[in-house]
């Protein structure tokens, strides 16, 4: 007599898979979409600690008082020539050509985005200028406008 599996038994595997993969997948598509909320806010604050404070000692050196926005190159997605790329990763989720250092505003103002959000990411990153006692500030916001 031949052993094999019946229709029954069959079924019932099949049961637990499917219920198995209806809790796994949703758990798999929460995480990446955390995993990005994560990775966009680590990149706000390394924007803040040390990018910001690298382009404001520099903007106090050369007499400008601490703004990052006017650095008179002529070009608003650079500081003094070099992209931001060179001082930090730009993750994925940021539209790296949306750069605009132009787009800092003074503490008590709106601000619309310093880096736009790509086609992946959730959040516009913003930034409030440096001045002569304060290094510039970069935030997260789901929306269009951010006000400091």
């Amino acid at each position: 007599m031949k052993s094999s599996f019946t229709m029954i038994e069959m079924i019932f595997v099949l049961v637990i898979i499917g219920i198995l993969a209806a809790v796994a997948v949703p758990k798999y598509f929460g995480i990446e979409s955390q995993a990005r909320e994560n990775i966009s806010k680590a990149f706000a604050s390394t924007m803040t600690r040390t990018v910001g404070h690298s382009l404001w000692s520099k903007s106090l050196s050369d007499g400008k008082d601490g703004s990052i926005k006017a650095d008179n190159d002529g070009n608003n997605s650079t500081f003094y020539g070099r992209s931001l790329e060179v001082y930090v990763t730009i993750p994925d989720y940021f539209d790296k050509t949306s750069v605009d250092f132009s787009k800092c505003v003074d503490a008590g103002q709106t601000a619309q985005p310093f880096m736009r959000k790509s086609e992946k990411g959730i959040y516009n990153l913003f930034c409030r200028d440096g001045n002569a006692t304060t290094a510039p500030l970069f935030v997260l916001d789901e929306g269009d406008t951010h006000q400091f």
